[in-house]
């Protein structure tokens, strides 16, 4: 395969930044994706690039915005360092979580507290 042009390449730089920054594997990121180790691979090689569809999971899950890995502005950390100290080192899926939370209305925060207080009272799986 050939290499895609050099605005990939850059998108693939930062695709590997991000995922360093966070800590996580090629293997644990396409996990939370639900796509194949290989295809992150191929991002950061800069042999494929990321479908449309998938770049908000992406940014998501690396903590960043989809700004960034677009056109290289400046990252933002979407998890507020107050609460990274407040409850020490954050795994990838928790972070996930909290920022689907930061990104809801007031009254999607309560039903999904709600549901989180049912589900650990009952002592059920998420899925």
């Amino acid at each position: 395969m050939h290499k895609v042009k050099s605005h990939s390449q850059t998108l693939s730089k930062r695709i590997r930044q991000a995922r360093l920054a966070s800590e996580m594997s090629q293997s644990e990121l396409a996990r939370l994706l639900g796509i194949k180790p290989q295809a992150v691979q191929h991002w950061e090689r800069g042999i494929s690039n990321p479908k449309t569809n998938r770049l908000s999971a992406l940014a998501l899950a690396l903590g960043i915005e989809v700004s960034w890995l677009l056109d290289g502005e400046q990252i933002k950390n979407l998890v507020h360092e107050p609460m990274l100290s407040e409850y020490g080192e954050l795994n990838p899926s928790e972070k996930i979580l909290i920022n689907i939370f930061q990104n809801m209305d007031d009254d999607q925060k309560n039903a999904f507290t709600e549901m989180g207080k049912m589900l650990i009272k009952n002592n059920k799986p998420l899925l």
